[in-house]
C-alpha cells in the first residue's frame, strides 16, 4: 500500500515575518511622525492665539488710558509696558518694541506699534476722545 506524504506547511516563513514587521515598523513611525507635527502645531497656535490676545489687551488698555488723558507717558522697562510705573503686560509676552507717535488731525489721533516676542503688530491708529 501506497502512503500519500502530505506537506502541511503551517505559518509563516521568515521572509514573510520580516516584511510584516518592516510594514507595520514604517507604519509606526509614520504614527508618530504625524502625531509630533499634530502637537508642534498646536503649540505653535497657542502661542500665537496668546499673543494675540495680549495685543488686543494692551490696545484696549491704550484705548482706555487715551480717553483721561492726551498725553500718557507709557515706559517700556524690560520687556514689560508700564504707564505710570503701572505693568499694562502679563508675564507670558515680552513687549520687545513699542512706538506711540502723535499725527494730530481733526479729531487728534495717535499711532502705535509694537512688538511681542519679536512679532510685529501695528501699525494702528487710536484717535483721541
Amino acid at each position: 500500500m501506497h502512503t500519500l506524504k502530505t506537506n502541511t506547511k503551517s505559518g509563516f516563513t521568515l521572509l514573510e515575518t520580516i516584511i510584516y514587521f518592516a510594514l507595520f515598523g514604517f507604519l509606526i513611525i509614520g504614527g508618530f511622525l504625524a502625531a509630533y507635527q499634530i502637537i508642534e502645531s498646536s503649540h505653535r497656535i497657542a502661542d500665537k492665539t496668546a499673543r494675540e490676545a495680549e495685543a488686543d489687551f494692551i490696545l484696549r488698555k491704550i484705548d482706555w488710558v487715551l480717553e483721561f488723558d492726551a498725553t500718557p507717558a507709557f515706559v517700556l522697562d524690560d520687556g514689560v509696558l508700564e504707564l505710570d510705573g503701572d505693568p499694562l503686560t502679563t508675564d507670558n509676552v515680552e513687549i520687545t518694541a513699542f512706538s506711540m507717535t502723535n499725527i494730530g488731525g481733526t479729531p487728534p489721533a495717535v499711532r502705535i506699534e509694537f512688538e511681542i516676542d519679536g512679532v510685529p503688530f501695528g501699525p494702528t491708529i487710536r484717535y483721541i476722545r
